[in-house]
């Protein structure tokens, strides 16, 4: 009778194709077969290969990864300097049309300069506010007593005269050269942080009566209760003309070595633009304008960053009590305590 049919592995023989149990084979070979063709090192082996591997190709894609975000933000960086530069242009071109057409031409003041303007082009956004240069004293026009009382260093006020006469017609191209004066290091790391908002080289030899901060009518030797009465008088009036100007100190009994400066009104400034998109700030750019006859133009371009803008307006409500810096979105997104 038939028996079972055997479930034993088959093996091609050199003389032809024969079934051999696995104990045959055995007794063939005269020692035992390996049950399983993987040893325990070989598959550790395997194991360590594919771990190897694994991480390789993390490391790939992280790199890959981060060249990629670096490229991004190289482009978004590109792309933002260069809208910036745009709605700059945008920005002084609508601000030196609201500038020829002032209703109050004789005069200005600090709200109707400073408060910041909404800008809008294309997807993006933006703001900008003037700052009247004419609110600071001119270093290169500047007289040596002037000088004097703003730094309160006779010595570093003639330094900047003898520098002047060195540079003959080029004088100050910047307020940053005056680091290079002699006697400016020995007034310490901090002074030029103090006196860099008093100071310009974008203006003539007048000064706006209606901007001017306290410590630049003090340089222009007015006295401290001189200084604090034009301030007070200007909380609630407007310095709107020369005659303004007389009649008030006169009543007033004010005296100020250098009153023959001061005037209600300005004709340089520097237009401070500051550009964004969604809540990123994209890049800021100071563009300074002087009017002339025909109108205005572009003397200077440079660039800023957004904490300075915001330090700038945030300054000015703490001197003067505004709200420049609350109304600007720019610092709201600068996130600058």
């Amino acid at each position: 009778s038939a028996g079972p049919v055997s479930a034993e592995p088959k093996i091609v023989l050199a003389q032809g194709e024969a079934s051999i149990g696995h104990n045959s084979l055995r007794a063939i070979l005269g020692r035992p077969l390996p049950r399983h063709p993987l040893t325990l090192s070989n598959r550790a082996s395997i194991m360590i290969m594919c771990i190897w591997l694994l991480i390789s190709l993390t490391f790939l894609a992280v790199s890959i990864g981060r060249l990629a975000f670096s490229q991004i933000n190289f482009s978004r960086f590109y792309l933002g300097r260069q809208f910036s530069y745009y709605l700059a242009k945008a920005a002084v071109r609508e601000a030196c049309l609201e500038r020829d057409n002032d209703m109050t031409p004789n005069y200005d003041t600090l709200s109707e300069l400073r408060t910041p303007r909404k800008i809008d082009f294309e997807d993006y956004e933006g703001e900008y506010f003037l700052i009247d240069e004419e609110s600071k004293i001119n270093i290169n026009t500047a007289e040596k007593e002037t000088l004097t009382r703003l730094f309160d260093s006779e010595s570093l006020a003639q330094n900047i005269i003898d520098y002047r006469k060195e540079k003959e017609k080029q004088l100050f191209s910047s307020i940053v050269e005056l680091l290079d004066v002699e006697g400016m290091d020995w007034m310490g790391e901090d002074f030029f942080e103090e006196i860099k908002n008093l100071i310009t080289v974008d203006s003539n030899s007048y000064v706006n009566i209606n901007t001017v901060p306290k410590e630049a009518l003090l340089a222009l030797g007015c006295s401290e209760v001189a200084a604090e009465e034009i301030l007070c008088f200007r909380n609630n009036n407007i310095f709107d003309s020369r005659t303004t100007i007389s009649s008030v100190f006169n009543d007033l009994g004010i005296e100020c070595e250098e009153s023959n400066l001061l005037r209600p009104n300005s004709s340089n400034y520097t237009i401070r633009t500051s550009a964004y998109i969604g809540k990123r700030v994209a890049g800021n750019l100071d563009a300074a304008i002087v009017k002339e006859t025909g109108g205005f133009y572009v003397k200077s371009w440079k660039r800023t960053s957004p904490k300075q803008y915001c330090q700038y307006l945030r300054n000015l409500d703490e001197e003067y009590g505004f709200s420049f810096g609350e109304e600007s979105q720019v610092c709201s997104l600068c996130d600058i305590d």
